[in-house]
């Protein structure tokens, strides 16, 4: 408590002497001060114990010796300090902004110094804001100038010597909050160190250290702790015991190839004889044993050393296992598997038996799978179709062709009928099908710059072409071409399949009495549950317009919407992140099992708008003849989601690709060309690439 009190008086710029006072007024008149008033003295009253003091002759009286009994000389070690003006406490007439760069602050009233530091807010734990300021002027009211906002204090992000701007240390500060003088950046700092508090260094004038007026001790006279870090000073306990006794029999062992060598100050040397010596050699060749035994051991005159190349040569040590010898790394830096009694067991369980053997797919031919297949080596040169079931592999897959489990194309949308009048709209074509999963097991995978393993999505079908407008028998119409169908959805296997695509919307009819008729809108996707793969992306895309009675593309009817309506996925309680559910991709509910699904399916586009139809309006025909405007075309459908692609490997090598993407989508179908002056239709829109699937990647 007298630490902090004697740092608080040295802080507010009193210099103590000795001098014997009866009174508080004197006790400051003698270092050349005024009497400060209640309120200021609370502070220093509080530090010495008086609580609700008001200035009274009974609380001055122990407030007074409480003063003087806490000068002490650590004034000498804090006299580098700047010490503030003497209880200068105002309040600022200006807001002020958070992370502001205001250089004039606006105050009740000016400090004498003309330069220096101040606090705002200085009771504040989360707002107070070190400033400092070159000048001062009453001009236009008393303000601050060349202020510097933001400085950092001890405790706060910055550098506390530094006297730059801090923004995280700029606060925003409301008319009438109050600012003093102070050295706020030292002076909890200096607390702390006085209370035992803070790591951080104290230090004397220049940096040149300072001296104890007694010498430090830990805690008591009776300490027996001993130092344990580099920089713990060292007690008289630990000197005296330990020290002072230098290194003799009693702390040294002599059995152990270790002795006391007798010299003053004493030394520790190693004990050289044929049993149990050992030191460096002179000849640069590491640590010597004296040694009665060769066998890998190399001799010189003045011993025996060991090394790696002379443990091989004499038979005890190998890269390659063998009974009774010394395992080395080899050229990669690592021990060989076959040091270890289980690695072949462990390859069979974790990539199967290989009971299928070494096998190739030779280029040009593809080979579909009907079962989990076990090959010991496969090198795929053509295009191996797992078909929904698992690949393992014992030792080596080499990839220099393909590996697909691909979705199905959707199916084109129909073209627009042709008639006397309008055509007829064409149909959006059809999503593609999710990708399917893969699940591939196997010790090593090296994928060439040729190689394939993939899940991409099926392709979106084109869109219907939407029909010409025509000229003929009063009554006749363009019907609106047919959906494309769904993408067909993959097989089962011992794994999952995959999702349908959706199917397309069906063109609008033409007209013979105005304009044609607006195709359907587009179907929403599919959701998945217990999927482990991908939601779908993209909307659906718009049909084409119908023809105008008027030249020009489109005009007419509007094209049917595409589905906005995404495709979700919901996973399963278990995913493939662990061996056990990576091989066998079924996940459980309840009491049932079943399979962990893949990939959601996405919406599809509109059908084109039918075109316009009426008798001799825009084109050559007349009396009863109809005439009319092309039809418009069909969407494409939005390819399919990527599927999944699980593998597990102890290594993998990949200068090719794997992929797990949606397809290409569906091309847009052409708008009709209109009769004579009539309009043309316009054509679809593209359908769009689908969502990116999921990789699982284990590595043992």
């Amino acid at each position: 408590m007298k630490k902090i009190l004697a740092l608080f008086i040295i802080l507010a710029g009193v210099s103590f002497g000795s001098i014997a006072s009866a009174s508080l007024w004197s006790f400051y008149d003698e270092q050349g001060l005024k009497l400060p008033s209640v309120e200021e003295r609370i502070p220093l009253a509080t530090m010495c114990g008086i609580d609700n003091y008001q200035g009274l002759e009974w609380q001055n009286l122990p407030f007074e010796e409480c003063l003087r009994e806490s000068q002490n000389p650590m004034s000498d070690m804090l006299g580098a300090i700047a010490r503030p003006e003497l209880f200068y406490s105002k309040n600022i007439t200006r807001s002020l902004a958070l992370g502001g760069s205001e250089t004039t602050i606006y105050v009740s009233g000016l400090p004498n110094e003309t330069t220096g530091y101040l606090i705002i807010n200085p009771n504040s734990t989360d707002n107070r804001e070190l400033i400092k300021y070159t000048g001062v002027t009453t001009t236009n009211g008393n303000h601050l100038t060349g202020v510097t906002r933001g400085l950092a204090e001890y405790g706060t992000t910055g550098t506390v010597t530094s006297d730059s701007a801090v923004t995280a240390n700029k606060h925003r500060h409301s008319s009438g909050e109050q600012i003093i003088m102070s050295n706020g950046r030292y002076e909890q700092l200096i607390i702390d160190q006085l209370n035992g508090l803070s790591t951080t260094s104290i230090k004397g004038t220049d940096y040149n250290g300072f001296d104890f007026y007694y010498y430090p001790f830990v805690s008591s006279t009776g300490y027996t702790g001993l130092p344990t870090n580099n920089g713990d000073l060292a007690t008289k306990y630990y000197v005296d015991t330990v020290g002072a006794g230098g290194f003799t029999a009693v702390n040294v062992s002599t059995t152990h190839a270790t002795e006391a060598l007798g010299t003053s100050p004493e030394t520790v040397g190693v004990i050289v004889n044929v049993d149990q010596g050992m030191y460096g050699g002179a000849d640069g060749n590491g640590l010597y044993q004296k040694a009665k035994t060769d066998g890998g051991i190399l001799a010189t005159t003045t011993g025996h050393y060991i090394t790696t190349s002379s443990l091989v040569s004499a038979g005890v040590a190998s890269t390659t296992a063998g009974a009774g010898l010394i395992p080395v790394a080899s050229t990669t830096g690592k021990i060989e598997e076959d040091w270890l009694s289980d690695t072949v067991a462990l390859n069979s369980t974790f990539f199967g038996s290989g009971v299928e053997g070494d096998v190739t797919i030779t280029a040009g031919t593809t080979t579909t799978l009907s079962k989990d297949t076990y090959y010991n080596n496969l090198t795929v040169d053509g295009v191996l179709l797992p078909n929904g079931y698992r690949v393992f592999v014992k030792d080596t897959l080499t990839v220099n062709g393909k590996i697909q489990r691909n979705g199905n194309a959707g199916g084109i949308g129909g073209d627009g009928g042709t008639a006397a009048g309008g055509g007829g709209g064409g149909a959006s074509g059809g999503t593609g099908s999710t990708g399917g999963i893969l699940m591939i097991a196997s010790k090593i995978v090296i994928v060439s710059s040729t190689g394939f393993i993939e899940t991409k999505g099926g392709s979106g079908g084109e869109g219907g072409n939407g029909a010409n407008g025509g000229s003929g028998s009063s009554g006749s119409t363009g019907d609106g071409g047919t959906a494309g169908i769904a993408g067909t959805a993959l097989g089962y296997g011992s794994i999952y399949g995959g999702i349908a695509g959706t199917a397309g919307a069906d063109g609008g009819d033409g007209s013979y009495t105005g304009n044609g008729i607006t195709g359907d809108t587009g179907v929403a996707g599919t959701d998945t549950s217990d999927g482990i793969g991908s939601g779908s992306s993209g909307d659906g895309q718009t049909g084409g317009a119908g023809g105008a009675e008027t030249a020009g593309v489109g005009g007419g009817t509007v094209g049917g919407a595409g589905n906005t309506t995404q495709g979700t996925v919901t996973n399963p309680i278990i995913m493939p992140y662990i061996p056990q559910w990576a091989y066998s991709l079924h996940t459980f509910a309840s009491t049932t099992m079943d399979f962990m699904k893949g990939s959601a399916s996405g919406p599809t586009g509109g059908g084109g708008a039918g075109g316009f139809g009426g008798t001799g309006t825009c084109g050559t025909g007349t009396g009863s003849d109809e005439t009319g405007a092309g039809g418009g075309g069909g969407a494409g459908g939005n390819s399919g989601t990527g599927g999944i692609i699980v593998m597990i490997y102890k290594t993998l090598t990949n200068n090719g690709s794997i992929s797990v993407a949606g397809g290409a989508g569906g091309i847009g179908g052409s708008g009709g060309t209109g009769w004579g002056n009539c309009g043309d239709g316009a054509s679809g829109t593209d359908g769009i690439v689908g969502a990116t699937g999921q990789t699982y990647y284990l590595s043992f």
